[in-house]
């Protein structure tokens, strides 16, 4: 097991170019000590007097949970991103990652439509073996069973650790992954069709994303523009639907330019794979009513 560690680190660092987060954790948690003649015949391959490192079992439920998340949940994170760069090249269109992503939640989604009763037995009846069945643990796991009880899951490859590592960690990673290659991509269009105050109001609102005065100012820089202040203005005439369909002027936005930036928002959205519906009714909504109104 020893080797497989080492291996797959040095595959991370290759593909990261740092040491892996379950790594530093085990060297922050491990203890050195010297084994004397008899702890060297209880473990083979010891020599006593030569130093080693190990870890001493947790001693709280709290420092369970740690270990196993920070420790053998993470390693098996790190295997799926590992993996994933291995198998699919390093730079994997968006659409991998969504397609990665949907595998995963149709895990959870057939997980989370079982009924009360069903989650009430996943804890009555716990065992963290490697016989577990994964839907109990992640049912464990997501109604926080081990806040009030101890995690066995500390070693590696308990069902606790894959679940986790798979179901919780991997898949936060994939999307928030998904998040940047998003915004990447829209920077990367505005290059060549610089989106302005109203269509990002307009794109956060059709992504169901918030602007607000807590993050208006780093919104408006990541799209080139400096005034937070006026983006929020626009997102906030935006956020009614009635607004939004209604023939007229919209704070400095005529007819004509409302219609244009519900067709590029719309492009947008279906460049990066996010539901367009709701801007397609939109904008055939206000063109009907501009029409009403001549």
């Amino acid at each position: 097991m020893a080797s497989f560690i080492q291996t797959l680190d040095d595959r991370y660092k290759g593909i990261f170019g740092k040491d892996s987060p379950s790594s530093l954790y085990k060297a922050s948690v491990s203890q050195k000590f010297v084994p004397t003649e008899e702890e060297a015949k209880e473990n083979k391959g010891m020599i006593p007097g030569e130093t080693y490192s190990r870890i001493l079992p947790p001693d709280s439920i709290e420092s369970a949970w740690n270990r196993m998340e920070n420790l053998h949940a993470q390693f098996e994170c790190e295997g799926y991103q590992v993996r994933f760069f291995e198998e699919f090249g390093k730079k994997p269109s968006i659409e991998i990652y969504y397609k990665t992503l949907a595998a995963l939640d149709e895990f959870i989604n057939n997980a989370e439509s079982v009924g009360i009763e069903t989650i009430q037995r996943a804890f009555k009846g716990h065992s963290n073996g490697f016989d577990a069945p994964k839907v109990q643990e992640y049912l464990r796991l997501k109604h926080g069973y081990y806040k009030s009880h101890l995690c066995e899951g500390n070693y590696a490859g308990s069902v606790a650790a894959q679940v986790y590592g798979k179901y919780f960690l991997f898949r936060d990673w994939l999307i928030k992954e998904i998040e940047n290659l998003n915004r990447s991509n829209l920077f990367s269009s505005n290059t060549k069709r610089r989106l302005s105050l109203a269509q990002i109001g307009l794109l956060y609102i059709y992504q169901g994303k918030t602007i607000n005065q807590g993050n208006a100012n780093e919104v408006a820089r990541h799209f080139g523009h400096a005034s937070g202040a006026k983006l929020l203005k626009w997102y906030n005439a935006y956020h009614s639907s009635p607004t939004r369909i209604s023939s007229g002027k919209v704070l400095s936005s005529g007819n004509g330019q409302r219609v244009k930036d519900l067709k590029i928002v719309i492009d947008e959205l279906k460049n990066y794979k996010y539901d367009s519906s709701s801007a397609e009714a939109d904008l055939a909504k206000l063109k009907e009513n501009i029409e009403n109104d001549k």
